[in-house]
């Protein structure tokens, strides 16, 4: 949840203008105060709203919760600094880290600024891609434990070069589930299918949240150690598909 809050952010964030996104992120002058509460309290709320509708919780959806306090600042600009190629001097960072409410980047607080380039990461999927196919052919389940996890990390690479990229995380979660499936007796499927979960929940596809519920009932009467798991997320994912329903204007 954290990470697709974080990508959240990101998306609204670019959306408005450098200037305006830079003192809203933490300003300690009065008109500025009152421009960055207004940011944080209402126009990044009703764009997290719109675009990403399971992004907040209902504390978070409610106008009186200032959003800043929920958000690990530091981390969030790491980020910023990986997608714009603005990087801070590591005194601005030790400052924003220390007081996130009323850190405020000047002009001095830039210690570099550098080109970026979006792509859409052809070699890591095709290799994520080509690992997982061989994970799920190897004997050993100890090795294909191992491959899996490399291509694991290679869709992860993909999805923070390009998080708006819901195809990416379909086929990430695709993948998850076809591992999950694949999984023996006595080896554990709930992670697979829960980070599966994650992936459609950020691209916002609820029909294979929908067609991933079939196949973890599927695998019950097989996960004897990991039911209670296995049930909890079952019920997770049709909150979700209920929520998501309800904010469609469907009949639910």
């Amino acid at each position: 949840r954290a990470v697709a809050e974080q990508h959240s952010l990101r998306s609204a964030i670019r959306s408005e203008s450098a200037d305006s996104d830079l003192s809203s992120l933490g300003s300690s002058g009065s008109s500025s105060q009152l421009e960055s509460s207004d940011w944080w309290t209402s126009r990044i709320r009703r764009r997290l709203m719109r675009q990403y509708r399971d992004a907040l919780t209902a504390e978070e959806e409610s106008p009186a919760c200032d959003l800043r306090k929920k958000i690990d600042m530091h981390a969030l600009f790491l980020r910023v600094e990986q997608l714009t190629g603005v990087k801070l001097t590591k005194a601005a960072l030790a400052e924003l880290r220390s007081n996130p409410e009323t850190f405020r980047i000047v002009l001095p607080d830039v210690e570099k600024v550098s080109a970026t380039v979006k792509h859409m990461n052809i070699i890591s999927l095709a290799e994520a891609k080509a690992l997982s196919i061989q994970a799920m052919s190897e004997q050993s389940a100890r090795s294909g434990e191992r491959l899996f996890k490399l291509a694991m990390s290679k869709f992860e690479t993909a999805v923070r070069a390009t998080p708006d990229n819901k195809q990416i995380l379909n086929d990430f979660g695709h993948m998850l589930r076809r591992f999950a499936r694949s999984k023996r007796e006595d080896q554990r499927t709930h992670e697979y299918f829960h980070i599966a979960y994650n992936k459609y929940l950020m691209a916002g596809n609820y029909d294979a949240i929908f067609d991933m519920t079939s196949e973890i009932l599927a695998v019950l009467p097989h996960k004897w150690e990991e039911r209670a798991q296995l049930l909890d997320l079952c019920n997770e994912c049709f909150a979700r598909i209920m929520k998501g329903s309800k904010c469609d204007g469907g009949d639910g």
